[in-house]
């Protein structure tokens, strides 16, 4: 049985080094939008309001928040395929953490805090066929 999605749903993440960058890549079931925020500290605030720190510790700190997407289907069957916190050995991205969904009746939301390297400097932008988003992490 195929998952249905009527909002993006965000189905898993991978990573790998390039020539002067790392990038990591969402896989995702349609185009999302999309919030950045960053820190030297690794500090975020979940639904429940209550300060956590990443997992993965690192130099800084990304974090992104895609609107109208979910790591649930339509039947609330989790599909997002990747472990909730992934660590890498890359140069500039050091590791991933899925921070939880937002679901209510009117807006649905995800979030994942990116632990990096010394660099800070980084790109995103989404690309089709498949669908997916792209954080490029620059040395």
């Amino acid at each position: 049985m195929t998952a249905t999605c009527t909002h993006t749903c965000v189905l898993g993440t991978r990573a790998a080094t390039h020539t002067g960058y790392d990038r990591l890549v969402f896989d995702l079931t349609s185009s999302t939008q999309v919030t950045t925020e960053t820190n030297t500290t690794g500090a975020f605030y979940p639904w429940s309001g209550k300060q956590e720190f990443l997992q993965v510790r690192g130099t800084s700190y990304l974090f992104i928040t895609m609107e109208d997407a979910d790591i649930y289907d339509d039947a609330r069957n989790l599909i997002f395929t990747s472990p909730t916190v992934q660590s890498f050995s890359l140069p500039s991205l050091k590791g991933v953490q899925e921070l939880g969904a937002f679901d209510n009746r009117f807006e649905k939301r995800v979030q994942f805090g990116i632990t990096l390297g010394p660099s800070t400097g980084y790109q995103i932008f989404q690309l089709t066929q498949p669908n997916r988003l792209v954080v490029d992490i620059y040395r």
